[in-house]
């Protein structure tokens, strides 16, 4: 919100520029206090569902930056797999945070830093991708599935081969996680999969975007995406109220609001 309030304010030199953001930052403190009661986590989702219909590609031109900065694993799926009997969810365990999370909530390697920093560079290139079985209707973690992507040079396409998979303290894991696992694997030979992980690899291989997907300036739609989704969960008059707060604040007269 306030990197979204600040660019639209704008900040002619530095010195506008540190006035505007302490600005931001004490109004926007007293805008989260307001909106306390409303319950924060219900607007921050009313906000992203938002940016969301605004800009349907937003979030995957954001995960694109990510990945293409290494800040993100690259997925094996564009979103979250559900198995066809609707018990289980199969996602890609794409962060550090994400990694050690899985890893604690099932007591394996994951959980600790060593272990963790090993995968994450195994993974880092796009040849191995690691998985989450998490249970469908409470989110628990019930799983974990080592998956290595062998490509095939020359056709663009890949093989799938599970190397291994666990539950909970590294034992078997059930015939349902396992199905799971099967049906996944099965899914992953879809178009839509296989172009996912070209796109995936270009960015890792050339740090450009290279697909339909992310052919516009990512940082000028997002800004745009974030202002439109800022104005409909806050209300366009209290955004448009705060902007011309903060363009008063930049200019050094906020005392008159």
């Amino acid at each position: 919100m306030r990197t979204t309030l600040g660019r639209d304010a704008g900040a002619p030199s530095v010195d506008a520029e540190a006035v505007l953001m302490r600005f931001l930052e004490e109004r926007l403190d007293k805008l989260l206090t307001d909106l306390a009661p409303q319950g924060l986590a219900q607007v921050a989702d009313a906000f992203r569902a938002e940016r969301a219909r605004v800009f349907p590609d937003a979030i995957a031109r954001e995960e694109a930056e990510r990945i293409k900065s290494r800040k993100m694993l690259l997925p094996l799926l564009p979103q979250d797999f559900v198995t066809a009997d609707g018990s289980r969810v199969v996602r890609s365990l794409t962060t550090g945070a994400e990694l050690q999370e899985h890893g604690e909530a099932l007591e394996i390697c994951l959980a600790g830093g060593w272990q963790r920093f090993r995968y994450r560079f195994a993974c880092q290139h796009g040849g191995r991708i690691l998985l989450g079985i998490l249970d469908a209707v409470t989110g628990a973690p019930l799983s974990t599935a080592d998956i290595r992507l062998n490509r095939v040079a020359g056709f663009g396409a890949c093989t799938l081969e599970l190397k291994q998979h666990t539950a909970r303290r590294n034992t078997p894991p059930s015939p349902t996680c396992r199905r799971a696992v099967s049906e996944l694997l099965v899914h992953c030979r879809s178009p839509e999969v296989r172009r996912h992980l070209l796109e995936g690899w270009h960015l890792l291989s050339y740090g450009s975007t290279g697909g339909a997907r992310f052919a516009q300036p990512a940082d000028i739609l997002w800004h745009a995406a974030d202002r439109e989704a800022l104005r409909t969960t806050l209300g366009a008059e209290r955004y448009d109220s705060l902007l011309a707060e903060a363009v008063r604040a930049r200019r050094g007269d906020a005392s008159e609001g």
